[in-house]
């Protein structure tokens, strides 16, 4: 759809006048190229991550010629970098999730990809980035469910009484450690 041969989403979180990585996931190639990312690219050394380059592209498609300014020798280091690695031409998206995580989408053509990312492509991933943002927000609210439901089972799980949990008709969702015992050893109850 973009022609890109490598495709990262970042979480970053904000420390200081920089962002480190908080989680990535990558496509398939990305992936099989090294375990991990070497320095300065898949890190807090990335010169992307840079405070004055977020603000210029927060919340908006961005190239490395509108993050860098020209001749800046991070932009050529990194660019040397992501050569080494097969990787040419950059646009990616970053947007702020709350005050201090951030979600990054970098898109790299091929190095000896002779096109650039167009217009079109810059407003395909225009469209997809907020859907990213969305599911990552999602991803966390079911996060935080799913620990309020292990916090609150380990907190039943410590009643003397036995608690059985059933649906609208009557089967068991689940049940207490206590009102398994129950279940086992006494004769008089039974499901």
């Amino acid at each position: 759809m973009t022609g890109a041969r490598s495709a990262v989403l970042q979480a970053v979180k904000r420390n200081g006048t920089r962002l480190s990585i908080a989680w990535s996931a990558a496509d398939s190639y990305t992936l099989s190229r090294d375990a991990a990312p070497p320095a300065g690219i898949g890190d807090a050394d990335n010169p992307r991550l840079d405070a004055r380059r977020i603000a210029r592209g927060l919340n908006r498609i961005a190239r490395d010629e509108e993050l860098f300014e020209r001749d800046d020798p991070a932009q050529q280091r990194l660019h040397e970098q992501l050569a080494q690695r097969r990787l040419g031409r950059f646009m990616g998206s970053l947007s702020q999730l709350d005050d201090d995580t951030y979600l990054g989408l970098a898109l790299h053509r091929a190095i000896d990809d002779p096109d650039d990312f167009s217009t079109a492509h810059a407003s395909h991933l225009a469209l997809l980035a907020p859907h990213f943002g969305q599911a990552l927000a999602l991803r966390a609210r079911l996060r935080a469910g799913d620990e309020l439901d292990r916090q609150l089972r380990r907190h039943l799980d410590r009643m003397r009484s036995g608690l059985i949990v059933c649906d609208g008709g009557g089967k068991v969702q689940w049940m207490n450690q206590r009102a398994q015992v129950l279940l086992e050893v006494s004769t008089g109850l039974q499901l």
